[in-house]
């Protein structure tokens, strides 16, 4: 019996027709259609949640738009500047803990060099359990 598609298959599938009526549109220069198919997608994007995306691609598609919004400071963003970063050593960590991330920070740091040597730095992680609140020293 075959299978039916997942949703994420066809709305993948949704995404290239699209992107083909857009590059489409560009390859003739019919750039009123490659406007509303890209507004189209941004659309998309921002139904799909991924406000980002959307934000990113409206702002690709009105350039002046852009160049007129004022600059804003962080505060008016709602966000706080950090004014003395913390380092690792200020956090209290179980030391097994505190070592495996040490040794994550040097591979980061060594990364070039390790690559030229053959090797591949460990570049993801997987955080689990219940995470205690961090205590500055």
């Amino acid at each position: 019996m075959p299978r039916r598609p997942s949703t994420r298959s066809i709305e993948a599938m949704a995404a290239v027709r699209e992107l083909r009526r857009l590059f489409e549109a560009i390859a003739t220069k019919d750039w009123a259609s490659a406007q509303v198919v890209a507004e189209k997608l941004a659309a998309t994007e921002a139904i799909r949640g991924n406000r980002g995306a959307a934000r990113t691609l409206h702002d690709a598609l009105n350039p002046h738009e852009v160049a007129k919004l004022k600059t804003v400071s962080l505060l008016e963003l709602g966000l706080s500047e950090l004014r003395s970063p913390t380092r690792l050593a200020d956090v209290r960590l179980a030391s097994t803990t505190r070592r495996d991330l040490t040794s994550i920070v040097d591979e980061f740091k060594y990364s070039t060099a390790l690559e030229s040597r053959g090797f591949r730095p460990r570049n993801r992680l997987i955080l689990t359990g219940a995470l205690p609140d961090v205590v500055r020293l």
